[in-house]
């Protein structure tokens, strides 16, 4: 790779040439070249960078033609995901640990002293780290710079040459597995003892400075996560899942990293625990400390909490107990506390260590009562968002909407946008909109509203008055599916037989016309014969009846464009969590899962798919709307992402709707649901569900069949008023990019829901000929893309904002878990959360909630060594409750 110096990288005032784009493309000092990240029409040129991206080389504005490309050229690199830095490191440390094969000595070290089976070693990946200069080089030339992304490896230039720089000691390598059965971490086991007299040394180094050490998660070979074993060290846990393989084992990379096993153990959920460290617990002040308060948090949680003890002395450690087939007992929960209270007298500990667990050791229990008022949202400096009155809602949704919203005690937006993506998904491509007068410019109407708010806010409730009416559409149409389904079972075997009739009397005619003189008769029954086996076939392959599907909620690409070629017009996906959803999206290998995501907003792209283990399927277009709910600390992470460029910027985000409503004061309302105002909606559904526009008068259709319909003279121009203002504040836009994206986006979303309001009114008046859409569903659509531009200000530009979306994450953190009271400062940023690395990231994103009453960060003073620490204290209303998600 050539200097980055004679490259200069695309900026906001020299952006790509080819494309643009701001970030991540680059242009040679000459101008001859230029690398391009997102555009391949017209390039001379495609490669790899060191992550496995693709980039684009184009000519340069400078071009002079004849002028060789370099292929020693710049490109910036683009910074990899949290996921993706986790599998990348995973990939290298497995190829890694497949070039340094496994010694005899050690291999006899494992086996003979350890007590490994060969399998078992096999599958831990233990290798020998001797002579490894021209291993790590090998790597190099393989991953090139993205090895340097992972720690244990640092780059170093000698005469112009890089240099791989590792850990030059020779011994075992023991990787670290995570809850996914991928390497996390490396340690090694040197097999002389320095000065220092330590015999574990990590691998795992960022510029020479340790990682928080993983925890080492080992599974056995049939484990049910009934039994989860905590211990010291990556060979015992091991060796436990060997011995019991119904087992699973928890090896801390030191006995102080008890408490940071807790978040392990609420994940895995585990039946019993069993605690098993080694026999110098009884004697050492450093070892009983951590694991007596381990077992005071599990019982205080509601775990079932076992210890695992020996009698005989002379095995020290818990491995050598193994390996000496000791007799092992399991101590009961009051067996072991016991036991621990025994212990803990004669080293002149407190006896109530074991009642207090973690939160006992630092004075954080005081600090419960000085909690003055409850957590509010937090505020970003955004305006106020607009209120939402009876007026601004259709006639026809009004009821309904405001009953729902008042028996839930939930925001409006929510009920709202969740009836009108369930409208859009009916509508879908029986009836498009062109607003202009003679441009061909069609919007198939689709609406992708995103409803953000905390576990709390009742998004799942409010997603449910919406999908309420396709559950009744899919109840009524469910028998006639499974008769369609039954009748066609019964009729492609009819078919078959006739077939394969017909396959014997044309192999038996063969034989008889080899045996005889043929004539044309024979010929021509043959003939026939033919022809009526491709009829059955055809029948066979294209005769299935179609399953009419309303709505969707977890399928596969595939099954998803089947379920589409049997409902051309659309229908609507629902996740209860989107994060979930965007999180498959961004997996390697499922790009092109992506791609028919963001074709199905368009509604008339054309889809074929040809694979080999599979029929080939041609759609005329795809279409269909998305609605479901997220928390706001996972979505920082994506508009961040859309914001930077990149692979985030594709315009996925721009499509959504975003929702994020201020706290409903709530209201205690127990009343029976308006069933005639549902009744009026339902019948409204089920007339779009059946919807023909050839029916309803219009005959305008575009080149593949779609029909289409306008405004209205007096609708026409108040949207082209609005159309241009849109256009001018986009142009104004750059505060963020993907505001900007939104902004574009933004006129479908209007039109679409014009289209909703007008077809809807005029349905339910039951309505021979369809009119024009008329000024005042317009006027409807523009309030509400009002409020809904509002709503994306607010989501946007505060997301945009570092500090919020510190806030945001640190926030979902303790919502789900994983950021528990107590935790210190230095903890949070040693977990390498995205945009917390540093104390200062996580102090900062402190801010915001401690301004709001979720959190704050206080400095304590531990009661055993002294030590001061800055820790983090959460109101005790957002604390998770372990034991009631865990279900124990």
């Amino acid at each position: 790779m050539s200097n980055s110096a004679n490259w200069q990288t695309a900026n906001s005032q020299s952006p790509c040439p080819i494309c643009g784009a701001k970030k991540w493309c680059s242009t040679d000092s000459n101008g001859s070249f230029t690398n391009c990240r997102f555009k391949n029409d017209g390039c001379i040129r495609e490669k790899i960078d060191s992550n496995g991206d693709p980039y684009f080389v184009h000519k340069g504005p400078n071009y002079v033609e004849g002028k060789t490309f370099s292929a020693r050229s710049y490109v910036p690199r683009r910074p990899l995901g949290e996921d993706e830095a986790v599998e990348h490191r995973d990939k290298i440390y497995r190829r890694f640990m497949d070039l340094c094969l496994l010694h005899d000595d050690h291999m006899e070290h494992l086996h003979l002293q350890r007590g490994f089976f060969k399998e078992t070693i096999q599958k831990s990946k233990y290798s020998s780290a001797r002579n490894l200069d021209l291993t790590v080089q090998r790597l190099y030339s393989e991953f090139g710079d993205g090895l340097f992304d992972v720690p244990g490896f640092t780059k170093k230039q000698v005469d112009g040459i890089t240099k791989v720089q590792t850990l030059k000691r020779s011994g075992i390598f023991i990787p670290s597995m995570n809850l996914k059965g991928q390497i996390s971490s490396l340690r090694l086991r040197v097999d002389e003892v320095d000065d220092s007299g330590s015999r574990y040394y990590w691998f795992s180094l960022r510029n020479g400075v340790k990682l928080d050490p993983n925890i080492h998660v080992a599974y056995g070979s049939l484990h049910d996560n009934k039994t989860l074993i905590v211990t010291e060290g990556e060979f015992k846990a091991t060796r436990f899942t060997q011995q019991f393989p119904t087992h699973t084992a928890l090896g801390l990379p030191g006995i102080s990293s008890c408490r940071r096993s807790l978040q392990l153990i609420s994940e895995l959920k585990p039946e019993r625990i069993v605690l098993a460290p080694d026999r110098d617990i009884e004697k050492n002040h450093g070892v009983f400390r951590p694991v007596a308060r381990l077992f005071g948090e599990l019982k205080n949680l509601g775990y079932n909490v076992q210890f695992l003890y020996w009698s005989d002395h002379d095995y020290k450690g818990v491995d050598d107990a193994l390996q000496g087939k000791c007799e092992l007992e399991y101590l009961s929960t009051p067996e072991a506390e016991e036991y621990l209270r025994f212990i803990g007298k004669n080293l002149n500990f407190p006896d109530d260590l074991i009642n207090k667990g973690f939160s006992g050791c630092d004075q954080i229990e005081k600090f419960d009562d000085e909690w003055d008022r409850e957590p509010e949202e937090i505020e970003f400096g955004s305006k106020p968002l607009p209120q939402i009155d009876d007026s601004d809602l259709p006639a026809i949704f009004r009821n309904y909407i405001k009953d729902c919203a008042e028996r839930i005690s939930v925001s409006i937006e929510y009920i709202s946008l969740s009836v009108f993506a369930v409208a859009a998904s009916l509508i879908g491509r029986k009836l498009a909109i062109r607003p202009k007068l003679k441009d061909t410019w069609t919007i198939v109407p689709v609406l992708w509203p995103m409803l953000i708010g905390r576990p709390s806010k009742k998004k799942s409730p409010a997603l449910g008055c919406g999908i309420a009416f396709l559950e009744n559409l899919s109840a009524e149409i469910h028998d006639q599916n499974e008769k369609n389904h039954a009748d066609w079972l019964a009729e492609s075997k009819i078919l078959s037989q006739e077939r394969d009739n017909l396959l014997k009397s044309l192999n038996s005619r063969g034989r008889r016309t080899e045996e005889h003189e043929d004539s044309d008769n024979s010929n021509n029954s043959r003939d026939e014969i033919k022809e009526q086996i491709a009829r059955i076939e055809y029948q066979l392959r294209n005769g299935r009846p179609a399953e009419v599907v309303y709505f969707v909620s977890d399928t596969t690409k595939e099954a998803l464009v089947d379920v589409l070629k049997d409902n051309p017009n659309g229908l609507l996906i629902v996740r209860d969590e989107l994060s979930a959803w965007l999180k498959g999206l961004n997996i390697k290998g499922r790009e092109q899962d992506r791609g028919l995501y963001l074709e199905l907003y368009n509604g008339k792209v054309p889809y074929v798919e040809r694979r080999r283990s599979r029929e080939a399927v041609s759609l005329k277009a795809t279409v269909a709307s998305i609605v479901g709910g997220i928390q706001p600390g996972p979505l920082a992470e994506y508009i961040s992402a859309a914001n930077n460029g990149g692979s985030g910027a594709d315009g996925l985000m721009a499509r959504f709707v975003l929702i994020w409503p201020d706290d409903v004061p709530y209201r205690y309302v127990d009343r029976e649901p308006n069933i005639d105002a549902f009744n009026d909606l339902q019948t409204v559904m089920k007339n779009l569900s059946t919807f023909s526009a050839k029916n309803k008068g219009i005959e305008a259709m575009d080149k593949s069949g779609l029909p289409y319909i306008g405004f209205s003279q007096h609708a026409q121009s108040l949207f082209v008023t609005w159309l241009i203002s849109n256009i001018e504040k986009e142009a104004r836009e750059s505060k963020s990019e993907a505001l900007e994206a939104f902004l574009g986006k933004h006129p479908n979303t209007v039109c679409t829901l014009a289209l909703i309001f007008h077809l809807c009114e005029q349905l339910s008046t039951n309505c021979e000929k369809l009119e024009p859409i008329s000024y005042n569903s317009l006027v409807l659509a523009i309030r509400w893309g009002e409020i809904i531009e509002a709503h994306a200000r607010k989501t946007y530009l505060g997301c945009s904002s570092p500090e919020v979306a510190k806030s945001l994450i640190l926030l979902e953190k303790i919502e789900s878990g994983s950021l528990t009271n107590g935790l210190t400062v230095r903890e949070i940023y040693r977990k390498n959360w995205p945009q917390l690395k540093k104390r200062c990231d996580v102090i900062s994103g402190m801010a915001l909630l401690e301004k709001a009453g979720c959190a704050k960060v206080v400095s304590l003073k531990s009661n055993t060594n002294g030590t001061v620490s800055e820790v983090v204290l959460i109101h005790p209303s957002l604390r998770r409750n372990i034991v009631s998600e865990t279900n124990i």
